[in-house]
């Protein structure tokens, strides 16, 4: 699930840093495609993948965020249902809360670590 939130964060980071009007138009509206819904194509693909650095962040997010969610063992009793921030209820089962709170945690410690990675790498480039 953090994966596909965490494709959000470094889109994030480029539209605070780019100095690109459009760009940043385009990097905003995927922010909110991809945490709301867990669209992230847009982000992906219009962003991650075609200025590379971003990418790097969603790697590095998505392994510390996952070895958290592994170390206290984040489990997900239901999938399915959505891949944005509402699929947080599927974590809710035998653990009770504490799985929940893992899994949020999980996922703010990737939001930071993908954010604070891609805000250091990414640098705007001539579009050429």
């Amino acid at each position: 699930m953090t994966i596909f939130i965490l494709t959000a964060f470094p889109v994030t980071a480029v539209a605070i840093k780019t100095k690109n009007k459009e760009l940043r138009a385009t990097a905003l509206s995927c922010t909110t495609t991809a945490v709301l819904a867990g669209v992230t194509e847009p982000a992906m693909f219009g962003v991650n993948l075609r200025y590379k650095k971003p990418m790097i962040g969603v790697v590095a997010g998505s392994f510390v965020g996952g070895l958290f969610a592994g170390f206290f063992h984040v489990n997900a009793y239901s999938f399915g249902t959505t891949s944005g921030l509402f699929s947080f209820p599927g974590y809710m089962g035998a653990q009770g809360v504490s799985n929940v709170v893992f899994a949020v945690l999980s996922c703010v410690i990737g939001f930071a670590v993908t954010f604070v990675v891609t805000y250091i790498l990414y640098k705007d480039e001539a579009e050429g």
